[in-house]
């Protein structure tokens, strides 16, 4: 007996897998996720991600798939939190939309593309796809069996297209590969992957080490190295920003007392709005119930109370480069 939720016990059951979305990131061809975000989420290192674009993603499926069955004149089979893994790599699985009920049971994965992505896609009669949905869409036919899988898109909101991908089993040996050498080496011998650059991957590093040693350590040439081109960006960025500022500047002139260049940019005022000074008021309201005739027991009251709602500030753990030592 569990009190688990369906989703929280079909999180549990991908994170003991390789599923067809980490493919494309052990692949390397995801635009959203990297190894380290696999090796993250299958140690249960960081907490399953869930963003609003994903939570959209999930709501609009099912009108997706609706619209595809229509116009394709196929019923679907519809999935919900059921992983199916494969015969043959048993570390390899996929949690299907949808599939075929009848003729060659293809699986159907429904996305939702915003206008501005649209040009990553070639004519829907190629089945040219980007490479991390081709990926995925490889590893749903391998654990189907299937000669061909669908892709049901909507672009913009407004206009549905159907992309199908035939079978390549050559690709399917490479991901078979891929797929055993990195749970070997990432999982079972536990070595991390290269590190990335994402806010996940930063919080992880800050909860392993919530302290320090003191210990100062001797570089080695690679940590100079880094550390050097760590201060190159920083140079970039800083030369960036400071165009950008000027770019803005000079559209903002030309704007004037205006609002705005239509089509190009608006400067506009916000709303004007409130702010209490939190510090301020609480100082003034002390100094208020001292004023009071008799106040002691208030006094004793308000230095309890600060008391009770102080509380101590963890240390922030600082990254700053030694000036001068590249």
């Amino acid at each position: 007996m569990t009190d688990q939720s369906p989703r929280d016990l079909w999180l549990a059951e991908r994170r003991k897998h390789i599923t067809a979305t980490d493919v494309a990131a052990i692949l390397g061809v995801s635009p959203w996720r990297t190894q380290m975000q696999v090796w993250l989420d299958k140690k249960g290192l960081v907490e399953e991600e869930d963003s609003e674009r994903m939570r959209w993603g999930r709501k609009l499926e099912r009108l997706i798939l609706e619209g595809y069955s229509e116009a394709v004149g196929q019923e679907l089979r519809l999935f919900e939190y059921v992983f199916t893994s494969s015969t043959v790599q048993p570390l390899l699985g996929a949690s299907l939309d949808a599939q075929w009920e009848s003729g060659d049971h293809r699986p159907v994965d429904a996305k939702n593309i915003q206008r501005k992505d649209s040009d990553e896609w070639g004519d829907p009669e190629s089945g040219d796809v980007p490479k991390h949905y081709a990926a995925q869409l490889a590893v749903q036919m391998h654990v189907t069996d299937a000669p061909a899988a669908d892709l049901a898109v909507l672009f913009g909101g407004n206009r549905l297209e159907r992309f199908t991908v035939e079978r390549d089993r050559e690709i399917e040996e490479i991901i078979l590969e891929q797929v055993g050498e990195w749970w070997e080496r990432h999982i079972v011998k536990d070595i991390p992957p290269p590190m990335d650059g994402s806010e996940r991957t930063s919080k992880w590093l800050t909860s392993k080490w919530k302290k320090s040693t003191g210990l100062i350590l001797l570089p080695t040439v690679e940590q100079i190295n880094i550390a050097s081109e760590i201060k190159k960006v920083r140079d970039e960025i800083k030369e960036a920003e400071t165009e950008r500022a000027t770019l803005e500047n000079m559209l903002k002139s030309d704007i004037g007392a205006a609002e705005g260049i239509e089509g190009v940019a608006s400067w506009k005022f916000d709303k004007e709005g409130k702010v209490l000074d939190k510090d301020a008021y609480i100082a003034e309201l002390e100094n208020v119930i001292k004023s009071i005739p008799g106040a002691g027991i208030w006094e004793k009251a308000v230095k309890d109370m600060r008391k009770k709602f102080t509380k101590p500030k963890p240390p922030v753990r600082r990254f700053l480069l030694k000036e001068g030592k590249q």
